[in-house]
């Protein structure tokens, strides 16, 4: 039984991983071609505001650049909404 177990583990099929590019401080277009071009996808679009960097611009992502995730996966950006109204 456990040799079984071991051997359904060992030759199961795995399913393709890809590595999370780093979209941050690019334009939300670019950002969303790349991730499409990585096999990825994006689940959510957080607008955020910033006093620092311009709208439009990718100021967050999440998963962290660099983290293996299965081919599909769905990705959260934050993307800058330029400074708050005063």
């Amino acid at each position: 039984m456990v040799m079984w177990l071991l051997l359904a583990l060992l030759y199961a099929p795995q399913h393709p991983t890809v590595e999370v590019p780093d979209v941050v401080l690019m334009e939300f277009p670019m950002a969303e071609s790349t991730i499409r071009k990585a096999g990825l996808k994006i689940d959510q679009i957080v607008r955020v505001p910033s006093e620092k960097t311009p709208a439009g611009i990718v100021v967050g992502q999440g998963p962290a650049p660099g983290t293996r995730v299965m081919v599909g996966y769905q990705m959260r950006l934050y993307v800058s909404k330029g400074p708050a109204p005063k």
